[in-house]
């Protein structure tokens, strides 16, 4: 996306601008010495200053554009064939992975034939038999590709080599779904002593790798790639199996050495990746965020950690957030400004990554 467009309003029409008609009233939040009042209706965030107001983020594309990065794609693969008709009744005849992903009761349903591909790399999600499952994705074999549907209906193929990516992106289609939380960013979490970071970065910016390399030192890894953030202010990392590219493979064997042991898989995109089991934390751990750091990958210079401020955080935040229906609630507005309130802003650039990685250690953020 690119950068938000300023228009700067006279007295005149502001109400409307801000209310919109038979709306409900727009909510005022404090980023550092920036007043901001946020429209629910009309999808935007607007900066007061004396008498005038104009535009800081046109929340509602950039969370959209956000949404569709989550979820998995509802066409069907034109190389894998038909699907055939989708059954919402529960597979039979099949094995079953009982797991919780982000506060959600899953089960995933299977053939045997496909026992190793799916227990292997989401066995550390595993919960007990005794809590219901609140959904469950079921997997099919249909000639040469798979076949995945869920309880909802929604349907898509792909061949054995992508299940599990396919499958990654179905439980987080899932979770987002399902769980409980205000806010979804796309962001890698780590934590230490109750308080976690976040690295907030486009796709490719290197937000796993250097996580990954953070977890070798005392912080502990939530997430590679969905973070939760709950109405109490606090966030939930979505805990799957961490995704390392290809490109990325030498540099995580410094802090993986079995990395070059696990199994390849293919994406739908064509990228190959191997995955990295997560740390085995409870289930419902909750951290308040400490601080934010924005990850600017570079074509060359030094890494460098410098202070970021507050408003252009948000922005970042806000374009790589999603919500349940595509709409950000105030309500998520306002527990969204009162964490950035509460963390420190940082961005670091860099173009190699173990510099990255020993710059982001070395601080104490």
């Amino acid at each position: 996306m690119g950068e938000a467009v300023i228009r700067t309003h006279a007295d005149e029409g502001t109400g409307d601008v801000l209310y919109g008609k038979g709306s409900a009233p727009p909510v005022i939040g404090w980023v550092d010495d920036h007043c901001l009042v946020f429209s629910e209706a009309h999808q935007a965030v607007f900066e007061v200053q004396r008498a005038n107001v104009r535009t800081v983020e046109p929340a509602a594309e950039r969370l959209t554009e956000a949404l569709r990065q989550f979820a998995p794609a509802r066409a069907q693969d034109p190389r894998a064939g038909p699907s055939g008709p989708v059954s919402r009744a529960r597979p039979a005849n099949a094995l079953a992975l009982p797991i919780e992903l982000g506060g959600v009761a899953i089960d995933i349903h299977f053939p045997a034939s496909l026992r190793d591909a799916i227990v292997t790399p989401f066995r550390s999600l595993v919960r007990g038999r005794n809590q219901p499952a609140a959904a469950w994705l079921a997997v099919e074999r249909r000639r040469s590709i798979l076949s995945l549907t869920t309880s909802l209906g929604e349907a898509t193929s792909c061949a054995t080599a992508e299940l599990v990516p396919t499958l990654k992106a179905m439980l987080i289609a899932e979770v987002l779904r399902s769980a409980t939380y205000e806010v979804a960013f796309h962001a890698a979490a780590l934590a230490r002593g109750g308080e976690a970071i976040l690295l907030v970065g486009s796709p490719g910016a290197g937000k796993t790798t250097l996580a990954v390399a953070l977890a070798h030192s005392d912080w502990v890894l939530l997430a590679d790639d969905v973070t939760l953030l709950r109405a109490s202010g606090e966030i939930r990392g979505v805990t799957l199996p961490f995704t390392a590219k290809a490109s990325a493979w030498p540099l995580l064997s410094r802090y993986y050495p079995q990395i070059g042991d696990q199994m390849s898989h293919r994406r739908p995109d064509g990228l190959r990746v191997r995955y990295l089991q997560p740390p085995g934390l409870p289930a419902d751990a909750r951290h308040r965020i400490r601080a934010i750091v924005l990850i600017d990958r570079r074509e060359a210079g030094p890494a460098r950690l410098t202070s970021a401020d507050r408003l252009s955080t948000l922005a970042m935040l806000l374009s790589e957030g999603a919500t349940r229906d595509e709409r950000l609630p105030a309500t998520a507005f306002e527990t969204l400004v009162k964490a950035l309130n509460q963390a420190s802003c940082w961005r670091l650039s860099y173009s190699d990554f173990e510099q990255a990685a020993d710059c982001l250690g070395a601080a104490r953020l």
